[in-house]
């Protein structure tokens, strides 16, 4: 006489449980480290509905097909790209999180803190200055703008690649990335179909 409820139960529980994980089809169980929570492998109704539901706005299609959402980080404006594989699953984000420039490092130290209690000790750590700037001379904007200052950090995926990284672009925003399961092959596909021809 319990089972009806025993198995109504069980089904709320894995739903509950499958919501709250970062599992996905493309991964066979294994966890890999994404936006929000939001699985690796999932389609593109499904993904765009796990985004409204964090409260990020579709925008557009892009003209590669992938979807770019807006809304805000740490109270500032922010842009992401969920990009899809060839199979029309979700294979990675980008984040872009519009800092003003003489915010870019704050920000930057802030999640850095923020993603290194969350993932870890990162596998790779770059915080430097190129001739002929130097750390603290006044001119780190400048700096980051010319490609002479980096600030990047990465964290490895289950598979060993370093595919979970933070860092402040030449535009002084900082990005934070997440590639999945499927994203390399999908980049070698279309590699070999771009030179095929030749």
């Amino acid at each position: 006489m319990f089972k009806p409820f025993a198995a109504a139960f069980a089904l709320v529980v894995f739903t509950l449980m499958l919501a709250g994980s970062n599992f996905s089809p493309a991964s066979a169980g294994t966890t890999w480290n994404t936006f929000g929570g939001i699985p690796f492998g999932e389609t593109v109704a499904d993904t765009r509905s796990m985004m409204a539901v964090k409260g990020y706005t579709f925008s557009e299609r892009t003209a590669a097909g992938n979807d770019r959402f807006l809304g805000r980080i740490l109270d500032t404006k922010t842009d992401i790209i969920a990009f899809y594989d060839d199979t029309s699953h979700l294979a990675k984000f980008l984040v872009n999180i519009e800092t003003a420039d003489d915010d870019a490092r704050q920000v930057f130290n802030q999640l850095h803190t923020q993603l290194i209690a969350k993932y870890g000790d990162p596998r790779s750590d770059y915080h430097f200055f190129s001739s002929p700037y130097t750390d603290g001379d006044g001119y780190a904007n400048s700096a980051i703008k010319l490609g002479k200052g980096t600030f990047s950090t990465y964290w490895p995926q289950p598979d060993g690649t370093d595919m979970v990284w933070l860092e402040i672009t030449k535009q002084l925003t900082v990005e934070v990335g997440y590639e999945g399961p499927t994203w390399d092959a999908y980049v070698d596909r279309r590699r070999a179909n771009g030179s095929k021809d030749l």
